[in-house]
């Protein structure tokens, strides 16, 4: 056999025994790659039928686009994955982009949407309305003079509120409540649009009298942290002056409304008329404890 060395229990060499092993190993690797070969080629399939598919779905949208959509609403066009707020805005974008400033027409829903722009920053507002065709401000304030005006902390009123802190900082939230009286003329008027005659002692509910108002009493939220800013929240057609204990009843109730819509309210400021010092007194504040609390929270009492 001269050099060749054999390997022990056979008489084959172990050079060709070796070589062997590696053509085999190579072959089982062989057979892996393939396999994954084959996965490959089913996932660049289906890739591809998924590319076609949304080529159809383009083109069937550039044609009804270009065909102004007839038979079909903007929902159809644009399609279910898209938020409610970005639909509307695209749905009346399209709606108006070929209309006039005073021939453009907006619904309630966009309107409220646009609102909430505006609160939140009157100058991004104006940058947007071009370019979104956004309603003009007027037509914001008549949308918004349109709301109940009933005495009484209204569901307009904290929803307005509500748009208008919407997106605001934890230092933003802090708020004030300014609580204030003024002299009214007496006049009594029948409103036929609400069918109701106004002018008479009011506080929004089922607590009305017969007694002719002569003041109104307010309450005012204002912001103390960032930028300053401030809300009529709601008002109060009273005979003489608001006693100390009714006060307290919508003082209280106007409170936890606003802390139900995550502003955090820590001051409850009024003048040093007396039936506001007998609030004070009602409510337990002193020198010593110059706050009271509303649903465990310290409000302070300023004068």
């Amino acid at each position: 056999m001269g050099d060749i060395i054999l390997e022990k229990g056979c008489q084959t060499s172990f050079s060709l025994t070796s070589f062997a092993r590696k053509i085999e190993k190579l072959m089982e690797e062989n057979a892996n790659l393939t396999v994954k070969l084959e996965e490959k080629d089913q996932e660049i399939s289906y890739l591809k039928f998924q590319m076609k598919e949304m080529s159809k779905k383009i083109n069937s949208l550039e044609r009804e686009i270009k065909n102004g959509g007839e038979g079909y609403s903007c929902e159809e066009i644009l399609g279910r994955n898209l938020s409610p707020k970005i639909n509307s805005i695209i749905k009346n974008s399209l709606v108006n982009c070929s209309r006039q400033p005073k021939g453009r027409r907006y619904d309630n829903n966009f309107k409220t949407l646009a609102l909430g722009v505006y609160f939140l920053s009157p100058l991004a507002y104006r940058h947007l309305k071009p370019l979104l065709r956004f309603p003009e401000e007027r037509t914001l304030d008549e949308f918004v003079s349109e709301w109940p005006r009933d005495p009484g902390c209204s569901n307009s009123s904290l929803k307005c509120l509500e748009l208008r802190t919407r997106g605001f900082t934890q230092d933003q939230k802090f708020v004030s409540i300014l609580c204030d009286e003024m002299a009214l003329k007496s006049h009594l008027q029948y409103v036929p649009k609400y069918d109701k005659i106004i002018g008479v002692e009011d506080y929004g509910d089922e607590n009305h009298t017969s007694r002719i108002g002569n003041s109104a009493m307010t309450l005012m939220v204002q912001g103390i942290g960032g930028m300053p800013w401030s809300h009529p929240l709601s008002y109060f057609i009273v005979h003489g002056s608001c006693k100390g204990d009714i006060a307290k009843k919508y003082i209280f109730e106007a409170i936890t409304q606003i802390q139900n819509i995550g502003l955090i309210p820590c001051h409850f400021v009024s003048d040093q008329g007396s039936n506001f010092v007998y609030l004070s007194r009602i409510l337990g504040v002193t020198e010593e404890r110059p706050y009271f609390q509303v649903n465990g929270k310290d409000i302070y009492f300023v004068f």
